[in-house]
C-alpha cells in the first residue's frame, strides 16, 4: 500500500494539521469559537484531518443523518476519500455520490485524481460516478457509515475500471444489466454478493497484483484498497488490465502480465470501510 506524504497534500491545497486529539478551531466566521469534544480524523493513508478541515469538506453543510451535532463540530461527521484513475489520474473531474435516499453530493478531484468528502448527511449504501463522456466509471460504498465519535477513520471509495467491473457485477446480481443501472438500493439488496464479486475480480488480475508488488494482494479490493495514481503498484495494475464496457456488462478482457501463482487460501475482503486516500475541498452538495 502506497502512502501519501503531508507535503503532497500541501501541493494539493489540503495541508495536514498534526494537532492534539482535542483541538480548538473556528466555527462559522468566528475563529474563536471552540469546537468542543472534537477529535481529529485520520484518512486512509494515516494522515491527520483536523476538525476544521472536516468542516470545510463537501457535504459538511448537510445536517447529520443521525440528527446530532452541526457543521461546526465533529459530532455525527464521517469522512471518505479515494482515487479516480485509469492508470493516469482522472484529475480536475467531477464525481457524484448518491445515497440510498437519493441525496447527491459532488466533489472535484485534485491533480492526483484524489478527493475528500464529509459523509455526515449521507446514508449508505452510496453509488459513485465519474461525470465524463468517456468511461464513466462507477463505484460504491457498501458499508454502513459509522460516524464520530465512534469512528474517526475515513472510508475508501476508489473509481477505476476495476470498480466499474465490481459495480457491473453487483447490478447483474440484482437482475439488471451494466454498471450504469446500479443503484444504492441495489447495492443494499446485494451486499451479501459483494465479497464473492471482489474475489472473482481479484483472481482475474492476480498475476498483475503479484508482478507489481501490490501489498497484501490476497486482500486487494479495487473499491476499498487505497492507492496513488503514480504508475506503480495498484495503479500499474490498472495500466495492465483491459476491460470492455458496454450497456450490459463491464468485463476484464486481458491482463498483460503472465500468470505466476494463485492464492492457496480463501480470499476475503478486508474489514469493511476503514481506509482511503485524499482530495480537494472544492465541491457542492445538492
Amino acid at each position: 500500500m502506497i502512502g501519501v506524504t503531508k507535503a503532497s497534500w500541501r501541493v494539493a491545497g489540503l495541508g495536514m494539521v498534526a494537532a492534539a486529539a482535542l483541538v480548538a478551531c473556528g466555527g462559522g466566521s468566528d475563529d474563536s469559537v471552540e469546537i468542543k469534544n472534537c477529535v481529529n480524523f485520520v484518512d486512509s493513508f494515516g494522515a491527520v484531518v483536523s476538525c476544521a478541515e472536516m468542516k470545510n469538506l463537501p457535504g459538511a453543510s448537510f445536517p447529520s443523518i443521525e440528527g446530532g451535532g452541526d457543521a461546526s463540530s465533529s459530532d455525527g461527521d464521517a469522512g471518505a476519500d479515494g482515487s479516480a484513475a485509469d492508470g493516469a489520474p482522472i484529475k480536475n473531474t467531477k464525481l457524484v455520490f448518491t445515497d440510498v435516499n437519493g441525496k447527491k453530493l459532488e466533489v472535484t478531484t485534485n491533480d492526483l485524481g484524489q478527493f475528500r468528502i464529509n459523509l455526515r448527511g449521507m446514508k449508505a449504501p452510496l453509488v459513485a460516478s465519474v461525470e465524463r463522456n468517456n468511461l464513466p466509471w462507477k463505484s460504491m460504498l457498501v458499508d454502513d457509515i459509522v460516524r464520530a465519535p465512534k469512528n474517526n477513520k475515513f472510508y475508501t471509495i476508489n473509481l477505476t475500471k476495476l470498480t466499474d467491473v465490481v459495480a457491473s457485477e453487483m447490478a447483474r446480481a440484482d437482475g439488471l444489466q451494466g454498471a450504469d443501472s446500479l443503484t444504492p438500493q441495489g447495492v443494499l439488496r446485494q451486499r451479501a454478493a459483494y465479497s464473492a464479486i471482489v474475489n472473482s475480480v481479484r483472481l482475474q488480475i492476480w498475476s498483475s497484483l503479484l508482478a507489481n508488488n501490490v501489498a497484501d494482494p490476497a486482500n486487494f479490493d479495487p473499491v476499498r484498497t487505497p492507492f496513488v495514481a503514480n504508475f506503480k503498484g495498484a495503479d500499474k495494475v490498472l495500466e495492465e488490465v483491459t476491460v470492455n464496457r458496454s450497456s450490459s456488462q463491464t468485463v476484464i478482457t486481458a491482463v498483460s502480465t503472465s500468470p505466476t501463482t494463485t492464492p492457496t487460501t480463501p480470499v476475503t475482503p478486508p474489514t469493511p470501510g476503514i481506509s482511503g486516500p485524499a482530495g480537494t475541498v472544492s465541491g457542492t452538495v445538492r
